[in-house]
Formats: structure tokens, sequence, C-alpha cells
């Protein structure tokens, strides 16, 4: 009888990890390949590595979250100057900001700030990064937020005027 292997890519095995455990940090060596192809582990061991924290998987207008994303080489040095993207579609990075981009410091880390926005729910933030070699990384953080966050009142010229 011939045998036939189930290789499960690692983005699936780490979202359901996070989602059953309630785990906080994730690492994703490649999920490049989406969630049909397996990943290779050698071809990933020669790339950076992405992990991704979140301070708290409950937001807040009270308590933001602070996410901080980290590249490292294989053999755990610090990756500076390097371009990683965040985004979310529940929460905001500020005034309904879903998606930003920051550069990593000689540590290698790269760090936003999660609002709660005014919708609650379940959500995730999705940490990205592409490497010289063109290998797309991606660590989903899961959160939930209580939707609590004030919109932002920008005066109009009118008001401005009546005021005065």
């Amino acid at each position: 009888m011939k045998g036939y292997g189930y290789r499960l890519p690692v983005a699936v095995v780490v979202a359901g990890l996070l989602g059953l455990a309630g785990c906080h940090r994730a690492t994703v060596p490649d999920a490049s390949q989406g969630s049909a192809a397996a990943v290779d582990v050698k071809a990933a061991a020669k790339t950076n590595m992405l992990t991704a924290v979140i301070s708290s998987n409950t937001v807040t207008a009270t308590q933001p979250a602070i996410i901080t994303a980290t590249l490292a080489t294989p053999s755990g040095a610090p990756v500076a100057n390097q371009t990683v993207s965040f985004s979310t579609q529940l929460g905001n990075f500020g005034n309904k900001v879903f998606i930003v981009t920051r550069q990593t410091d000689v540590a290698g880390h790269a760090t936003v700030l999660l609002s709660a926005g005014q919708v609650p729910g379940p959500g995730a933030v999705i940490v990205q990064y592409i490497d010289p070699a063109g290998v797309t990384k991606r660590v989903p953080l899961m959160f939930k937020t209580d939707g609590s966050q004030k919109p932002m009142v920008v005066p109009t010229a009118e008001k401005k005027a009546g005021a005065a």
C-alpha cells in the first residue's frame, strides 16, 4: 500500500495554536506558500525569521495593545532597516488607519500601537515581511476589542469661524 504523508503549512498550525492555546506569540518561518502547500523547512532555515508579540489580547480605549515584530537571521542576529507591515480589519493603528509599515531598528524590532476602534469583536493583526529573496512571512496575532474608542472629531472651517 502506498503511503501518503500530510504536511500542514506552518501558518495553519500557528493559527490553530493561537486559537486553541490563547498564545500571545507566534513564529512563522515561511507562510508564503498559502494554506494548500507545505513549507520547505530547509529553504526556510536560510531566510530571516519573523516573530511577533502582542502585549494583550484584549484591546480597549484605555488599554491599547503594543505589537512588536522582530526580525532575526537564522542564527538569531537582529536584522535592521527592513520594512514590516501590520494590517487589521478590526481596531486600528490610529484614526481609522488599518495598514501601517515600520522599519526595524538595530535590535530588529518594529513596533505599533493597536487601538480599540469602534466595533467590538474578535480580530487579528497580520504582521508581514518580504525578505530579500522574495519570501513572504506572515504572523497572525489574535485579539479581542470592546470597540470603546471614541471617534476623533476634527473641527471644520465653519465651526472654527463660528467660534471666533
